[in-house]
């Protein structure tokens, strides 16, 4: 019968963390709970609470570091949408600028255009004024400048040819062998004329069509240059029974005002 405070030994497999998975512990009976065994509990204890105290620091410089980026990340966010959104005030602000340009030009060229002058051509007639025996007719060509509009026409020239042309009543001229322009006025206001008068020497064996042809060229107020074309045509058959007669505008020719 064994005595209450004899040793005796027990040998059992004793699991505790952070300890080896077997613990050979040999204890008596008086020693149980304030011996060897509470000694290592309170080791143990103690190891578990500085594992997770160094676990928790961990943590907390972890979640520290997580919020200072975190911070960092919308602080960077909300200055990327500030200047995103600088940059729409000011592309909205360029826009709306240049929608103003454009509304203020188009109102400066609808009130240049109301008041810039026009000049168009016109035809008075033609009559033979020299007769040179029968070697040669001259058929002169009347024409005027006429101006129109609120403000004058300025440097007023003109590019022009009158000539006996063989080809048919409905061939229209080529613009671009025009001779150089000559002045014709150098101020043209609204409803005055200037006069363009033109001459075609006609051998008795020519046939065709006179044709008087050209450019008025001019400026406005504005300084801006502007063309206006013209064409007219007489039958060269009817110089041989009359001395004057009128013209007519060339078959499918439209004034080009530029």
């Amino acid at each position: 019968m064994l005595h209450e405070n004899a040793l005796f030994a027990i040998e059992k497999p004793f699991c505790w963390p952070d300890v080896p998975e077997f613990v050979t512990a040999k204890i008596g009976i008086n020693q149980l709970g304030t011996g060897t065994g509470d000694k290592r509990l309170k080791q143990n204890s103690a190891a578990h609470e500085s594992l997770w105290e160094r676990i928790h620091s961990y943590y907390r410089r972890e979640q520290k570091a997580i919020n200072e980026n975190l911070g960092l990340i919308v602080a960077l966010m909300a200055a990327a949408a500030a200047i995103w959104s600088g940059f729409e005030a000011h592309k909205a602000r360029l826009d709306s600028a240049e929608i103003g340009r454009g509304i203020l030009q188009t109102q400066i060229d609808a009130m240049q255009l109301d008041e810039r002058p026009f000049l168009v051509a016109a035809a008075s007639g033609w009559k033979l004024e020299a007769q040179r025996g029968l070697q040669s007719t001259v058929v002169q060509i009347s024409l005027n400048a006429r101006a129109s509009g609120k403000t004058p026409a300025f440097d007023v020239a003109i590019r022009e040819a009158c000539v006996l042309d063989p080809n048919s009543f409905t061939h229209l001229p080529d613009f671009s062998l025009l001779e150089p322009s000559f002045q014709l006025s150098p101020i043209l206001a609204n409803h005055e004329e200037s006069a363009m008068d033109c001459p075609v020497t006609r051998m008795p064996k020519d046939q065709g069509y006179i044709r008087a042809y050209g450019e008025l060229l001019y400026s406005d107020l504005f300084k801006r240059k502007h063309t206006t074309t013209f064409c007219f045509v007489i039958e060269d058959d009817h110089t041989a029974v009359r001395q004057k007669g009128s013209l007519e505008p060339c078959f499918g020719f439209v004034p080009d005002f530029t």
